[in-house]
């Protein structure tokens, strides 16, 4: 139910930016919704407090303080004498205030997993949810987060390479983490946005900040996000589920809780046009990761051996070993490794995957392209690769791919 009209301003204490105001009704009846508050339950970084103890904040925080950035940014381009509509600065708030809100436990290192969608099909569908309890109030925000708004900085302040999104996960994390190579120029760079013909666009008096977000980006992601610790508590994870959902299909009787008993009966069909559409997405909205964490240690005393022993590689954080390569291993590694496996274990042929993984690390700070960052100086409009004399920026702009392989540390004694 929307809040009437007395309703008295909000405040929450963000650690990271200070006291972040709810102002608008609206945005608090989301904030205080069911599917909203499960995201206190969802960790921002999934596993990485295996590797960084202080990163365990959560989704919940990050939007709010990505909805406190937007506000700030279209205040900042108001007052620079654009116009900003303010049903559309209304709606690109609450899009950035849901823009998680599709994320399950985990996050990416389960995606998919239950449910046959990417996490952005699952947030519009939890939105539709929403809107329907709110009778339609949340349409232009939905609208904004299908692109469907215009001038289009609206929707580039949700989801582009500079939108406030980006601007407080890389704040954020570094905070929690302690890793200061994702500090950026956050209050210089938010000082700096204008538009240019509709398009959100940076006055080239912020471009050494730019520049720094474009390394700190790619900083935080080998860090952090592509830490090999993080890489091998996210395969340990994602085998142990994997092999839940492979027992529940066979009929072998595991502990589970029943929303994700739901989601496996139905995780093969695609979600689009599903016919039990509605009720998949208020399962999945009744799961965070406290749910697995709570049955990973179950698992660990589980009768399948496979899945007993990934759980307590898990809870008791003996995890595999992963080595980071510059090119992928052949084949008769692979082969030489899964024999060692097998052996090691005693397992079967068909469980040995259980235990091995090889993949690839792909980190693109940035992207040339329609969703470049604008420099605007007296010369006019040109993309940050162009218009920066770092030579760094143009080779960021360049994909850099790195491989992985993820067995037991065991096989090496």
């Amino acid at each position: 139910m929307i809040r009437p009209k007395s309703f008295s301003p909000v405040i929450f204490n963000d650690p990271v930016h200070g006291f972040v105001h709810v102002l608008d009704p609206l945005a608090f009846t989301v904030i205080e919704h069911p599917y909203f508050q499960r995201l206190r339950r969802i960790l921002q970084l999934g596993v990485a407090f295996l590797v960084y103890p202080g990163g365990t904040h959560s989704r919940f925080l990050h939007a709010l303080g990505a909805y406190h950035l937007m506000g700030r940014a279209l205040e900042i381009i108001r007052m620079k004498g654009f116009e900003v509509d303010p049903e559309k600065a209304r709606a690109a708030r609450l899009a950035i205030l849901l823009h998680d809100i599709g994320h399950g436990p985990f996050s990416h290192a389960l995606e998919g997993l239950f449910i046959n969608a990417p996490h952005e099909e699952i947030s519009l569908a939890l939105m539709e949810a929403l809107n329907e309890d709110l009778h339609g109030a949340l349409q232009p925000a939905i609208d904004l987060f299908r692109q469907k708004t215009s001038p289009p900085f609206f929707y580039e302040l949700v989801s582009g390479q500079l939108d406030v999104d980006r601007l407080d996960y890389l704040i954020r994390d570094s905070f929690y983490t302690g890793v200061s190579e994702g500090v950026i120029g956050l209050e210089r760079i938010l000082t700096m946005l204008t538009v240019w013909e509709g398009h959100l666009a940076v006055e080239r008096k912020a471009i050494y900040s730019l520049e720094k977000f474009i390394v700190a980006r790619r900083l935080m992601y080998w860090q952090v996000y592509y830490h090999k610790t993080n890489i091998a508590a996210d395969v340990v994870l994602t085998k142990a589920l994997r092999r839940v959902a492979e027992l529940y299909d066979s009929g072998v009787s595991v502990p589970l809780p029943s929303p994700l008993a739901f989601l496996f009966q139905h995780r093969k069909t695609p979600f689009q046009g599903h016919s039990h559409q509605k009720a998949l997405v208020e399962a999945f909205a009744q799961l965070d990761d406290y749910d697995i964490l709570y049955y990973m240690k179950q698992w660990q005393d589980a009768s399948d051996a496979v899945l007993g022993r990934l759980a307590r590689m898990f809870v008791t954080r003996r995890l595999m070993r992963v080595k980071i390569l510059t090119h992928p291993i052949s084949e008769e590694q692979e082969m030489q490794i899964c024999r060692r496996i097998q052996q090691t274990f005693d397992l079967p042929d068909s469980e040995v995957h259980y235990f091995f993984e090889k993949g690839t690390l792909s980190n693109e700070a940035y992207v040339k392209g329609a969703s470049n960052i604008r420099v605007v100086g007296p010369d006019g409009v040109s993309d940050l690769a162009e218009a920066s004399d770092n030579a760094n920026i143009l080779a960021l702009a360049r994909p850099v791919v790195k491989y992985y392989v993820a067995y037991p540390k065991a096989i090496e004694a």
